[in-house]
């Protein structure tokens, strides 16, 4: 009777599931887009898609997930290449995302809901996410697991508060003043397996002949970010650091001290794109140079 009641409950949690605007089940199957972000909350608040596709001429999609780190990431990456090739992918990271105290493999539980479509890289690291993961995914009804509220909130509103405007949400308030300050990061321990599926997001990235830009997008706290420029160094990527650009240091651009108001988010993003414009690949612009991509 459990068995029986687990099926029907799941099968009737994921009809509602599937037939909701959720944000991470359409970065998993459903984007097309040229240009993807990928990234935490600063990245869903400071990647605003209609200043790319305006200044590239291309489509843009913001898969910025507020509280997601690596693993997360990997995931939408990896799912996505099973589909398609994006031309060009921005990931906002920095080196706190890779602490080892910071987030682990629990922050995958956001994609359960659509375990049955992951490939096996993805479903092994799913696995990694505690000794019985496997076997309680043995249960139909696990993946929906706290997410019962959110499904009905979809499902009924036909709208997730996250998917934004193309997956971007914009942030409104004002700072008083800005204060730099930079914070000293010795003592934080680097966590290896994160760093490793960093490594490999660049390398599939790179494999599948996407342009891929590492960035940090303007925030009040500063940080040592020599880890990431040795990284992207070693594999030959950009990195583009705005952590503490002059241009953005602004009380009006910020709605708090690591986050971006919408003024300063469209700021940002038009510096992006003019800067990805004037560089030597071609989106939008030359067609024979964007067609090897």
């Amino acid at each position: 009777m459990i068995v029986i009641a687990d099926f029907f409950a799941a099968k009737t949690l994921a009809f509602f599931y599937d037939n909701s605007p959720f944000k991470t089940t359409y970065s998993i199957s459903k984007t097309t887009e040229d240009l993807l972000i990928f990234g935490s909350s600063r990245a869903s608040n400071h990647y605003v898609p209609s200043s790319f596709a305006e200044t590239l001429g291309i489509t843009c999609f913001n898969n910025g997930y507020n509280g997601q780190d690596i693993y997360y990431h990997y995931s939408i990456l990896e799912s996505t290449l099973s589909r398609y090739n994006p031309k060009i992918i921005i990931y906002d990271i920095s080196n706190w995302d890779f602490r080892k105290d910071k987030r682990d493999t629990e922050s995958l539980s956001l994609i359960l809901p659509n375990y049955s479509d992951l490939n096996d890289s993805i479903k092994k690291l799913i696995e990694e996410m505690g000794p019985y993961e496997k076997y309680k995914l043995w249960s139909h009804c696990y993946p929906y697991n706290s997410m019962i509220i959110r499904i009905a909130e979809c499902y009924y509103l036909n709208k997730d508060k996250r998917m934004g405007k193309s997956g971007y949400t914009p942030l409104s308030g004002l700072l008083k003043k800005v204060s730099m300050k930079h914070i000293e990061d010795d003592d934080q321990v680097l966590d290896p397996q994160k760093i490793s599926y960093l490594e490999k997001f660049i390398i599939d990235a790179k494999k599948n002949n996407i342009y891929l830009i590492i960035a940090i997008s303007p925030t009040t706290k500063v940080r040592d970010n020599n880890f990431l420029q040795s990284l992207t160094d070693i594999h030959n990527i950009e990195f583009w650091d705005y952590s503490n650009n002059p241009d953005f240091m602004k009380p009006e651009f910020f709605k708090d001290p690591t986050h971006m108001n919408s003024i300063g988010a469209e700021k940002y993003s038009n510096a992006l794109a003019e800067r990805i414009k004037n560089m030597n690949i071609g989106y939008g612009i030359n067609e024979a140079i964007l067609k090897r991509y």
